[in-house]
């Protein structure tokens, strides 16, 4: 069985975006839409319809960054003050794991999970494939990420671009890089959440761990929310080059990378500045705009369908 061949619940949205907007959603008038960008790795659990994700959170220079907004407004509705969320790896580690769910007064509850992959146009399946590209299972290192759960929605690309593919041979380094052509690759997820209240059946998007919930937004028919979560630099002086960023990735699987190749995706279009939207407000500054310094780097994802667990 494969993860879910998804057909459009309503149709593809037909509007247009500008270079300064955040892509259009997938799904026609989603209540919320969920971003993911920057050194985030997906594996979807089939038997829980769960997508779950790890955050790479050994990445030197790096923090996790999570701004809410209407889809229309600028200004972020949370967080609201900088005690609401710690974008310190060391802290996202110790309050992990998260969800971000659609609550419909029963809390986290299995029997309401509904997540499911895109196929056809925006697939999910442009985000990069470590686990395709090198024909094996990578299991992920204990304690070099925190888990976000994503029980609800539809997961796509939300953006997909031409990039640069290259192979590091094993033990080698980004000058013995071969080329290997260009490929189309996402460099930005979307999750749309078409969940909306109706009447006294009130239903919330929810950010919570095992303490408290962090954020909590009910579904108004009226209103479409954008959730932009990027783990990228804290800076773009102290970014570091594109090589470097990049395979940080591998700093998430438990293997030996003497005898692995490594891949390196190379597109020149993508650059950590949450959608276009402002430096968001948070102890280490915000994510500044696109320089050459503040290099790309997009989510990737598994090919396995048992989620993190099955190494992908």
């Amino acid at each position: 069985m494969t993860p879910d061949d998804h057909v459009n619940h309503g149709g593809a949205q037909p509007q247009t975006q500008t270079q300064d907007e955040s892509p259009a959603p997938l799904l026609n008038n989603p209540r919320a839409t969920i971003y993911l960008d920057g050194l985030i790795y997906a594996a979807y659990n089939e038997n829980k319809r769960v997508l779950e994700s790890a955050i790479c959170t050994t990445a030197e220079n790096h923090h996790l960054v999570i701004e809410v907004k209407e889809r229309v407004q600028t200004n972020p509705i949370w967080p609201k003050q900088l005690s609401d969320w710690s974008t310190k790896h060391t802290d996202i580690s110790a309050a992990a794991p998260f969800w971000l769910y659609v609550d419909s007064g029963n809390g986290i509850k299995e029997d309401e999970f509904d997540a499911e992959l895109h196929r056809g146009d925006r697939t999910f399946n442009s985000l990069f494939d470590f686990e395709g590209h090198h024909g094996k299972s990578l299991p992920l290192k204990a304690g070099n990420f925190a888990v976000f759960n994503f029980p609800n929605g539809t997961s796509y690309s939300a953006r997909t671009n031409q990039a640069m593919l290259k192979r590091i041979p094993p033990n080698g380094d980004v000058a013995a890089a071969e080329d290997k052509g260009e490929i189309p690759v996402s460099n930005l997820a979307g999750i749309d959440i078409i969940a909306a209240s109706n009447g006294a059946q009130k239903k919330s998007l929810v950010l919570a761990n095992r303490d408290k919930d962090f954020f909590r937004l009910e579904l108004d028919p009226e209103k479409q929310y954008e959730i932009n979560i990027v783990n990228g630099p804290v800076n773009s002086t102290g970014a570091g080059d594109h090589e470097a960023h990049f395979l940080q990735f591998y700093e998430l699987f438990d293997v030996d990378r003497r005898t692995l190749p490594s891949f390196l995706v190379i597109d020149p279009e993508h650059a950590h500045h949450s959608n276009g939207s402002p430096p968001v407000a948070s102890e280490e500054g915000g994510l500044g705009p696109p320089t050459p310094d503040n290099p790309p780097c997009a989510p990737g994802r598994g090919s396995g369908t048992g989620g993190l667990g099955s190494g992908g």
